[in-house]
């Protein structure tokens, strides 16, 4: 959640991102990279969360952005459009909300008879009739940098059952005020979706994939069964390529065009297959590259590899790319043969047109010449070919 926070606000164009961290703040700080961060020592609600924020907010941002980053659905659009609306309408606050058919568990938006924002109130502070309102505050807003956002926040006091400083309650201050309230309303409700319990990453998560599903089908690729296929984001995957079922890409994987990938195939992360690839039934491969029209056939495992153009990889071969102690690199070059059940110990290296008989297994550092023919166990030198 944290990295898909990082993720939408960079491509919504925001330039500085602070995180403010609590519970469990020591294992937060590992995900958030450079990215700067205030500590709230005492969890007292989110209006002393941002308050905190403030301590770090330098006076030349004109504008701040707040977002929970349990609401991973938000998408990039809808932050730029809400931001655009809150520099056109030159307002003090900007508020996303949402309408939805269960409102429970959320914070209403509460209007006054001409439809302007009064405030927002949390579930457990509602009456019964507040409780039937159906439009919601996402938790996401942009305040407009001001001396009396950090007055107003000083202000509240705790509430409800959690005794907590709701930042919710600024929203009445600055109505008070006479502060100009504006809102913008998700079109799609799903945007506004929390994470509070594993139901709901499991919905989110579910949520997310077929979102990626269906970006790739709209751009050409052939997925035989969307609702067995998982795709995360950022991943880029040519026309014509087919993806077969239960086939899972991890994020940032970039795949050519008329590739053929599963079924049950894993493809993780840092891998490139170039165009052509042909990558068989439960193979996995892992920050390998691969070369246009190499066949990967079932079984295998391909691990910190870097194969060249038009090579065969026999059934059940494994890069042995791990020794207990650190990971270390295959190259196999191009036009290359692997026969089948084959096991190469990396680091380790086979030349152009060489061929790998099956069954055998190239220790460590024992490299294959190029167009040389090695068979057994270990793998031995059988001859040379004369033409590739």
């Amino acid at each position: 959640m944290i990295s898909n926070s990082i993720r939408l606000l960079k491509i919504s164009g925001i330039d500085s991102i602070c995180f403010v961290l609590g519970h469990y703040a020591h294992m937060a700080k590992e995900y958030i990279g450079n990215h700067p961060y205030v500590i709230q020592k005492k969890r007292k609600g989110t209006a002393d969360a941002l308050l905190q924020a403030l301590s770090w907010v330098k006076s030349r941002y004109t504008d701040i952005l707040v977002i929970y980053v349990d609401i991973p659905l938000l998408r990039p659009q809808t932050l730029k459009t809400l931001i655009s609306t809150h520099n056109k309408e030159k307002a003090d606050v900007t508020i996303l909300t949402a309408t939805v058919d269960n409102p429970s568990g959320y914070g209403r938006i509460i209007r006054n008879e001409n439809d302007n924002i009064m405030g927002i109130k949390e579930e457990d502070t509602l009456t019964s009739k507040e409780r039937e309102i159906k439009e919601i505050n996402t938790g996401v807003y942009v305040f407009k940098n001001t001396s009396y956002l950090k007055e107003y926040l000083q202000k509240i006091r705790p509430r409800g059952k959690k005794n907590e400083k709701y930042l919710t309650e600024i929203i009445s201050l600055y109505y008070k005020q006479g502060k100009k309230i504006r809102s913008v309303r998700v079109n799609d409700p799903q945007e506004a979706a929390g994470i509070n319990t594993r139901q709901d990453l499991i919905y989110v998560n579910d949520v997310l994939f077929k979102r990626n599903i269906n970006h790739h089908i709209n751009r050409g690729v052939t997925i035989l069964s969307p609702h067995n296929t998982f795709i995360e984001l950022d991943v880029n995957i040519g026309k014509d390529t087919i993806i077969y079922p239960f086939v899972y890409i991890e994020r940032g994987v970039k795949i050519g065009k008329n590739c053929s990938i599963g079924p049950g195939a894993r493809i993780r992360e840092g891998s490139v297959l170039e165009d052509e690839v042909s990558v068989g039934n439960f193979a996995e491969i892992v920050r390998s590259r691969i070369g246009k029209g190499t066949k990967i056939r079932h079984f295998s495992y391909i691990g910190d590899t870097t194969i060249g153009k038009n090579v065969n990889i026999g059934a059940g071969t494994v890069t042995a790319n791990y020794d207990g102690c650190r990971k270390s690199k295959t190259v196999i070059g191009d036009n290359a043969f692997i026969g089948s059940n084959s096991t190469l110990i990396a680091p380790v290296v086979i030349g152009r047109n060489a061929i790998v008989g099956a069954g055998a297994v190239v220790t460590r550092g024992k490299n294959v010449p190029p167009q040389a023919v090695v068979v057994g166990v270990p793998a031995k030198l059988l001859r040379r070919r004369e033409n590739g």
